[in-house]
C-alpha cells in the first residue's frame, strides 16, 4: 500500500527535452556581439537561473571573458555569481 501511494503522490517525472550548452558557443556568441558593438560594454543578464540554462554553469563560462558586469535579479543569484566569478555584479 505504501509503495502504491508513493507512486500516486510522488510520480517520477523524466524530462522529455535536453539542452546542451557548449562553452565554446557561448563565448563565440559573446565575441560576435562585441564585434557588432565594439564601443559598447556588454552586460550578460543571468536572471532566473540564466533563463533555465544554469546560473553556475554560465557564470563559470563567463569568467573567461572581459565583460565588466554580470546582471542578475535576486540576492541568492548574487551570492552564486559573487562566489564563482570575479566580475562585478549588477542586481536588477
Amino acid at each position: 500500500m505504501k509503495r502504491f501511494l508513493r507512486k500516486i503522490f510522488n510520480p517520477r517525472v523524466e524530462p522529455i527535452n535536453r539542452i546542451f550548452i557548449y562553452s565554446k558557443n557561448v563565448l563565440n556568441n559573446l565575441s560576435y556581439l562585441q564585434e557588432l558593438q565594439p564601443k559598447s560594454a556588454i552586460f550578460p543578464v543571468l536572471k532566473s537561473n540564466a533563463y533555465g540554462h544554469g546560473l553556475l554553469q554560465i557564470t563559470k563560462i563567463l569568467r573567461k571573458t572581459n565583460v565588466p558586469y554580470i546582471a542578475i535579479d535576486s540576492f541568492p543569484e548574487y551570492q552564486v555569481v559573487k562566489k564563482y566569478s570575479d566580475k562585478n555584479v549588477l542586481v536588477l
